[in-house]
């Protein structure tokens, strides 16, 4: 098996068991571990994978976690990802995250507006 592959099985069950655990330790240990996934100096594969985990972690967070965290970290991936496929990753999803945050439609409308006006996507 390749890395990719270790590390794709390794995130699902990370994402599986995150709904498992309590609230301090879902924000404190797998948020830390999703946020290094998403760190744009990272294996595109493993940014990818941290679009879809965000999701994942934005179903059991508040509201003000995933404002101020999950669609904050989207919004970067959206506007600011080096790599098409991670950008077209979070387009997506972001409608996903909607439901479980506060956050203002205009601030995902215009992230939306960012990705279509992008000439690699």
């Amino acid at each position: 098996e390749t890395a990719f592959e270790v590390r794709k099985c390794v995130i699902q069950a990370l994402a599986n068991v995150s709904m498992h655990l309590k609230q301090s330790d879902r924000e404190k240990v797998v948020f830390s571990d999703v946020m290094a996934l998403a760190d744009d100096h990272g294996p595109d594969t493993d940014r990818e994978s941290a679009v879809h985990l965000l999701l994942g972690l934005a179903e059991g967070f508040p509201p003000e976690m995933v404002d101020g965290y999950v669609v904050t970290q989207l919004k970067m991936m959206a506007t600011q990802d080096s790599n098409v496929r991670v950008r077209k990753a979070v387009a997506t999803i972001l409608t996903d995250v909607i439901p479980f945050s506060d956050v203002r439609r205009s601030v995902i409308l215009h992230t939306f507006h960012q990705l279509a006006a992008d000439p690699e996507c």
